[in-house]
C-alpha cells in the first residue's frame, strides 16, 4: 500500500517528552491534533532537535525495543510522543469508499546521526517485524458495517526532517 491510497487522518498526543529549552514556546501539549498531510502522509511537528537521556528514558518507560521500528533503544532523543494514530484509507475495491481505522498507544520519537534526522514509529501493542517494520494492531473506525473489526498497520520507518507515515498495508485480523 503507498500514499496514494492515503486520504487523511490525524495523531492527537496524549503524553509526550521534549529535550529542556527544545518547545520554548510551547507547540507540543497533551491534546495537540495533527493532521497528516495527503498524499505523502507527512505530519508535522515544532519542535528543536537536541538530545537529552532524559527523553531516551522517557521512551523507553512507554515501550520495549521490540515495539519499535529500530527494534533497539536510542538512550539520547530529541523528542518522543505517544498517542492516536487515525488514518482514512481509500478503498482498494472501490476508491470512492473510504475506511478509517484507530491505533491507540502508538509512539513516534526522534534522534539523529549526524545532520539526519532518525524517526522512530511503535507502539505499545506493536511488534517489530524486521529490516525497521512493526506491526500495530488497531480497529476500524466508526465509518460503516465493519467498525470494531481488529486491523494491523505495518509501517516503515524514516530518515529525513519530516516525518511521513509509509504504510505497508492493512490487514484484518
Amino acid at each position: 500500500m503507498d500514499g496514494r491510497n492515503l486520504v487523511g487522518g490525524d495523531c492527537t498526543i496524549g503524553d509526550f517528552s521534549v529535550s529542556a529549552g527544545q518547545d520554548p514556546d510551547h507547540h507540543i501539549y497533551k491534546g495537540l491534533c495533527t493532521g497528516i498531510e495527503v498524499p505523502d502522509g507527512v505530519m508535522n511537528f515544532s519542535v528543536g532537535r537536541h538530545k537529552t537521556s532524559s527523553v531516551g528514558q522517557w521512551f523507553k518507560a512507554q515501550v520495549t525495543a521490540q515495539q519499535n521500528t529500530m527494534d533497539r533503544y536510542d538512550d539520547m532523543l530529541n523528542f518522543a510522543f505517544i498517542g492516536q494514530l487515525k488514518i482514512r484509507l481509500r478503498g482498494m475495491d472501490s476508491p470512492e469508499n473510504t475506511m478509517s481505522f484507530v491505533f491507540d498507544d502508538i509512539v513516534l520519537a526522534q534522534t539523529s546521526s549526524g545532520a539526519s534526522n532518525i524517526w522512530i514509529f511503535g507502539g505499545k501493542r506493536c511488534v517489530y517485524q524486521g529490516d525497521h517494520v512493526v506491526s500495530c494492531p488497531g480497529v476500524t473506525g466508526s465509518d460503516g458495517a465493519q467498525a470494531g473489526r481488529p486491523v494491523q498497520l505495518f509501517v516503515t520507518w524514516m530518515s529525513s526532517d519530516r516525518f511521513a507515515l509509509q504504510i505497508q498495508q492493512t490487514a484484518a485480523t
